[in-house]
């Protein structure tokens, strides 16, 4: 993130903070809506990359998410909005897992090579040199 050492501190000792038994959240949200009261745009990120941490980590069960819901509301986000943007984010993560490329197997080098390499040849791609999906020359 490029902090100065000082920064880095400041942003340490928040992370403290906000760890402690009596930390008052209510405030400390009161304080952040007052800041980015003229781009609400910023509570909708703000709240977007909490919930993406939340799906990507423990799936966002019943607690974390009503925690969620509460901060998103209380920075002025509807809880239209905040089920909209949870929707749009589960789908996304679907579709992420969906497309991911599969683990490679482990296939012998012996077993593969003959085929890689009677593919990869210059002369075996119709396509122009720039857009060819081989670039091994």
């Amino acid at each position: 993130m490029h902090l100065q050492p000082e920064q880095m501190q400041a942003a340490i000792a928040y992370f403290t903070e906000g760890k402690q038994p009596g930390f008052d959240l209510d405030a400390a949200l009161a304080r952040l809506r007052a800041t980015i009261a003229r781009n609400p745009d910023l509570a909708q990120f703000f709240v977007e990359i909490q919930l993406q941490a939340s799906l990507a980590g423990n799936g966002l069960s019943a607690v974390p998410r009503a925690r969620l819901q509460r901060v998103a509301l209380m920075l002025g986000l509807s809880a239209t909005d905040f089920a909209r943007l949870e929707s749009l984010l589960r789908f996304r993560q679907a579709h992420l897992w969906a497309r991911a490329p599969a683990l490679p197997v482990a296939v012998p080098a012996a077993a593969r090579l003959p085929a890689l390499s009677a593919w990869c040849r210059p002369t075996a791609c119709s396509r122009p040199r720039r857009r060819c999906p081989m670039r091994m020359w």
